[in-house]
Formats: structure tokens, C-alpha cells, sequence
């Protein structure tokens, strides 16, 4: 009866160790990303029109709305697994080491090995993780052009005269227009 009192004692601390865990991660991440967001737009309003107009008006949105999410993912999983991670492997290395001394120091030998092959594979894929973030920014301007286009099209063709059968078939196919103008 006493290992089931401790053990429902132990379940309730670590649940309560695990909401502040959330909480504390919550707080930072909010407060960072608000912060970053912040210092994004104010960059922006810094830059020259020459820097924004020479790219595609969805791009520059998409990266810092992309990335910040990123940064915001990165952080409420990084802080969680991080430090969920450090008291797993201290308890059990613990554990480890009172039980089998030999297999406990194999272990801490070959930890360090196994933290360079993850640093290796992190600074890889930080690589591929810019060349998707530039993808995903050329995607996303060139859907705000295909988005915008036809309205921008309808409200020229409305100004100029011309016969009425060439208004409708631009007003029907503005993707026909935007080939033949290529």
C-alpha cells in the first residue's frame, strides 16, 4: 500500500514539474517570437522601396511569417525535449552506473560520439532548411501575382475601349493573357 501512495506522489509531482515546464516554455517563446516579429516589421520599414519592390510582395512576407513560425515551433519543442531530455539521461546514467558500472561508463564514452554525429546532421540541415525557406518564399509571391492578376487585368481592360468580345476573353482567361504577354 505505501509503494502506491509513493508512486501516486511521484505521478502528481511530476505532472505538476510538467506544467511548469510547459508554462516557463509558453512565456519565453511568446515573449521571443513577439520580439523578433517586432524587430522583423521594424527592419522593414527601415528597408529603401528599391529592396522591397525589386522582389516579389509575397515573398518578403512569406520568409518572416515562415520563419518566425519556425523559430516559434523550434523553441516550445526544442525547451520541452531539452530538458525532459537532460533528467532522462542523467536519471539514467544514474541508474546505469549503480547498476552495472562497466555498461555505465561504455555509455559515457560513447555519448560524445553520438553528440557529434547530431551536430553534423543539425548543421546540414540547416542548409536544406534555407534553400526550402527561398522556395517557399517564390512560391508564395508567385501565388499573390496569379491571385492578383486578374483583378489588375478586369480593372485595365475596363479603362481601356476596346471591342467586347476581347474584354470577355480576357475577363474569362486572365492566365491566356498573362501567356501571351510572356
Amino acid at each position: 500500500m505505501l509503494i502506491l501512495i509513493e508512486l501516486g506522489i511521484v505521478a502528481v509531482l511530476a505532472a505538476i514539474f510538467q506544467w511548469l515546464l510547459t508554462l516557463c516554455t509558453n512565456i519565453v517563446t511568446y515573449k521571443t517570437v513577439r520580439d523578433l516579429r517586432s524587430a522583423a516589421f521594424e527592419h522593414m520599414e527601415e528597408l529603401p522601396l528599391s529592396n522591397i519592390d525589386s522582389r516579389p510582395h509575397g515573398d518578403i512576407i512569406s520568409r518572416i511569417i515562415n520563419d518566425i513560425d519556425s523559430v516559434s515551433d523550434g523553441l516550445l519543442q526544442g525547451f520541452s525535449q531539452l530538458f525532459t531530455g537532460i533528467i532522462t539521461i542523467a536519471i539514467t546514467l544514474v541508474y546505469m552506473l549503480a547498476i552495472n558500472f562497466k555498461v555505465g561508463l561504455v555509455v559515457v564514452v560513447i555519448t560524445p560520439l553520438s553528440l557529434f554525429v547530431a551536430s553534423f546532421i543539425a548543421k546540414h540541415s540547416f542548409d536544406m532548411f534555407r534553400r526550402q525557406s527561398a522556395i517557399k518564399g517564390q512560391l508564395s509571391g508567385c501565388s499573390v501575382c496569379n491571385s492578383t492578376l486578374p483583378e489588375t487585368v478586369s480593372a485595365v481592360m475596363s479603362q481601356v475601349s476596346s471591342p467586347p468580345e476581347i474584354k470577355r476573353s480576357v475577363s474569362r482567361s486572365p492566365l491566356t493573357v498573362l501567356k501571351s504577354s510572356v
